[in-house]
């Protein structure tokens, strides 16, 4: 009997619209706080319930889905069989 799950996992990564695009890395409480890296690996990533202060205008948001399948399966011993160890 094998059983499968299934979980997604969503983050928003907050970048400049210009010509940069450059992701945030921190949880600016004011616009001038705000740092930047170029690598999306650096980028801070959010739930959505946290509350930053940014000039929304001049950011984009680009969503981050993780979709993580594990399976179950389940033997009784005399299913299983014995193995050499190399």
């Amino acid at each position: 009997m094998t059983e499968e799950y299934e979980t997604k996992e969503v983050a928003y990564l907050v970048k400049e619209q210009d010509g940069k695009r450059r992701y945030i890395t921190n949880k600016p409480n004011h616009p001038e706080d705000a740092t930047y890296n170029i690598q999306r690996r650096n980028a801070r990533r959010l739930t959505g319930l946290e509350e930053i202060n940014i000039q929304w205008d001049e950011h984009l948001i680009e969503t981050e889905t993780t979709v993580t399948k594990k399976y179950y399966k389940t033997y009784s011993v005399d299913q299983l069989k014995e193995v050499q160890d190399d």
